[in-house]
């Protein structure tokens, strides 16, 4: 920030035209670049003094705009999934996963896990407008499931995209995404206060994968907080000592760590408290600038999750308390703020233990750590008993650093094992690495690679993939999940490794549910390639394929050599908009990929 105010003072802003902030820690800039662009190549950047947005400059600042404070604005969110368009292949649970801000004029919908800004609108010279029964099932063109808007006096609307609608039905807000056409109204989610709705935990201590007390991340500026409870006890798993984490029913955590509650006793008492209070001021400085009230409630889990706890600010009239950007946790901030971009290390420790083994073989355990390092990056860490790295491998949740380790027991003797199976541009590459650290460095005992495509230009070598899934999967059942970021989200162990056995599921968006269907469909898809301008058949990657009875081609004779009718024979069907083609094409494919007919052009 300061060579961009030197900067700024080049283009002539005045040393007095600057805010004023107290120091260096009072003063952020958040730069915004295309997502495909270069980094260097800024096209607008926020100013922050004190907390407080208050320039917004263009490219590199060469015009800044003072921003001003807006109108009071309310945050919603879903409430519950009141219509799920029937063609939609998810199950929603009732969370949107989007934050609704709604002011005097104005409507802004924002991811809560990223803070992208999904839409905006100007509202001011928009109004509510009344929608009868007929325009409301207009909405709803495949007429399955549209809900009953019947009981409702007096249902309004106000259409602020093609695509967004916000209704009032009677004072309950809806929110709903059309898709326009034959398929209309996508989805629609009742709406709740964000600061009412509160913030719900599940305590789970039997999976050590997450941390078995509710975290609270304060996004404020300040130099500690003070707390205390009334009702299972506090912990600073931020703040390890070197011999263990602080914690009591009374606790003072320092800038940047949070502040966890857990329901059980700080003793060996193993009665879980169902309800608390957890009073806390926030401190910059020698100032108490915040104070509030935490209140806690809990009901009886079920399944994985022991209880199911409910966290609402109930004292605390300039903060608010809503969901961690990250799902898992609350963050207290101040009232009528909205974050643009998640807070890292929300929901679990910046250094957490997952794992004790033997990894280089000197009969003494090392134990195994993840430390968050940034918002993306993670960093798995193997200590000797004194502290020392012994070993450690960065991950990150960007696609480039995508990986998976595991902790794998076999015969009684501890190995790492990375599994990555990785695709770019559709090429795939499936590997594994089974390894020991003597000495700390790796020593590859066991390795294995498969490569294939999901574009559907090469035929499937199901043997060689069958091999490869059954050695991976047999040390993956022997095995407990570490760390992973594959897919962007980050899991952190210890879990079982059986949920990550390999079926090449990266294939069924084809059509498939095997790997030997995916390979009876690609055998259609490089026939039709070979034989045909593939480009003129749409539906190419989900055709029909259904088992038939070969018996009838008994006799008959077919394009390449007679079938055994012994085998099992598929039809795989293409939809095809071309003229040239009467009909959608159809092939017949026997279970080792030889396909017994032609495209069928004229």
């Amino acid at each position: 920030l300061i060579d961009k105010l030197s900067e700024a003072n080049i283009f002539g802003i005045d040393e007095a035209d600057v805010p004023k902030y107290d120091s260096l820690h009072d003063m952020m800039v958040y730069s915004y670049y295309a997502s495909d662009g270069d980094e260097k190549d800024i096209k607008y950047s926020i100013f922050w003094f004190n907390g407080v947005p208050q320039w917004f400059s263009e490219g590199e600042m060469l015009r800044i705009y003072v921003l001003e404070p807006t109108t009071p604005a309310t945050a919603y969110i879903s409430q519950s999934c009141l219509y799920m368009n029937p063609l939609s292949s998810t199950f929603s649970d009732g969370d949107s996963g989007c934050r609704y801000i709604i002011g005097e004029d104005s409507l802004t919908v924002m991811n809560k896990q990223t803070g992208e800004v999904i839409a905006v609108s100007s509202l001011v010279s928009l109004e509510w407008q009344e929608i009868s029964a007929e325009e409301w099932d207009a909405l709803f063109p495949i007429g399955i499931g549209a809900p009953d808007i019947s009981s409702y006096k007096n249902p309004k609307v106000i259409e602020f995209s093609s695509r967004y609608y916000l209704f009032n039905m009677d004072g309950e807000l809806w929110f709903g995404d059309c898709r326009g056409g034959k398929v209309g109204m996508w989805s629609v989610y009742s709406l709740v206060q964000e600061s009412t709705a509160g913030v719900t935990w599940e305590y789970t201590p039997a999976l050590s994968s997450r941390v078995p007390a509710f975290p609270f991340r304060f996004n404020l500026a300040y130099t500690r907080i003070e707390a205390e409870c009334t009702g299972g006890h506090l912990i600073g798993f931020d703040d390890h000592d070197g011999t263990g984490y602080p914690q009591g029913e009374t606790l003072t955590i320092p800038a940047g760590s949070a502040l966890y509650w857990s329901p059980t006793a700080a003793d060996a008492d193993p009665a879980r408290a169902l309800t608390a209070r957890i009073s806390f001021t926030v401190y910059n400085g020698d100032e108490a600038v915040y104070t509030g009230t935490v209140s806690v409630s809990g009901t009886t889990g079920t399944g994985a999750a022991a209880a199911v706890y409910n966290a609402v600010l109930s004292e605390g009239d300039d903060l608010m308390l809503i969901q961690a950007p990250d799902t898992d946790g609350a963050l207290i901030q101040a009232a009528e703020t909205y974050s643009t971009s998640s807070v890292g290390g929300i929901g679990w420790p910046q250094h957490l233990a997952v794992a004790q083994a033997d990894l280089d073989g000197d009969g003494a355990d090392e134990s195994i750590t993840v430390t968050k390092t940034a918002d993306d990056l993670y960093v798995l860490s193997v200590l000797e008993a004194n502290g020392s790295e012994l070993w450690s491998e960065e991950m990150s949740t960007a696609h480039t650093g995508w990986d998976s380790l595991f902790l794998c027991t076999l015969d009684g003797k501890d190995y790492l094992l990375r599994y990555n199976p990785t695709m770019f541009q559709g090429e795939c590459s499936y590997r594994y690495t089974l390894f020991t650290l003597e000495n700390g460095r790796e020593n590859a005992k066991r390795t294995g690679t498969v490569e294939f495509d999901v574009n559907g230009t090469n035929l499937l070598d199901t043997d060689e993939m069958n091999s490869f899934a059954d050695e991976v999967n047999a040390l993956l059942k022997k095995s407990i999940l570490l760390l992973k970021t594959e897919g962007g989200m980050p899991l952190v162990g210890p879990s079982s490794a059986e949920d990550y056995l390999e079926d090449y599921a990266v294939l069924f968006a084809s059509g498939a549910s095997n790997l030997t269907e995916a390979a009876i469909i690609r055998a259609a898809q490089v026939f039709i390639r070979q034989e045909t301008d593939f480009n003129t058949i749409w539906n190419f990657t989900s055709p029909e394929l259904n088992e038939i009875d070969a018996s009838r081609f008994v006799g008959m004779p077919l394009i390449t050599e007679d079938y055994d009718a012994d085998g099992k024979l598929y039809e795989v069907i293409f939809n095809t908009s071309d003229d040239a083609v009467l009909g959608p094409i159809i092939l017949f494919v026997d279970r080792h990929g030889t396909v017994f007919a032609s495209p069928g052009r004229d």
